[in-house]
């Protein structure tokens, strides 16, 4: 989802552009919250698949991958924006 909230801000939403070209997108309050929220859930998944693979538990890494994307949206349906 942060993907796709990127690309509407990207193609349609409030941009500024910095001095090296970068462009940074002007969020509000709620849709800052959304964009940090699934972030955070996102590295917490990637911590899950790094610590299955370093335990070589690959129930773990399946269980953590199939947790993130879709698997996220019981944990995250009450911040989207629509």
């Amino acid at each position: 989802m942060a993907v796709s909230t990127f690309a509407f801000y990207f193609v349609r939403g409030n941009l500024s552009i910095s001095a090296d070209e970068r462009h940074a997108i002007q969020l509000d309050a709620k849709e800052k919250e959304f964009v940090l929220a699934e972030m955070r859930s996102l590295l917490l998944f990637i911590n899950g698949i790094l610590k299955g693979l370093h335990e070589d538990d690959m129930t773990a890494v399946s269980k953590a991958a199939k947790s993130a994307g879709m698997g996220l949206w019981p944990s995250m349906h009450h911040l989207y924006l629509w």
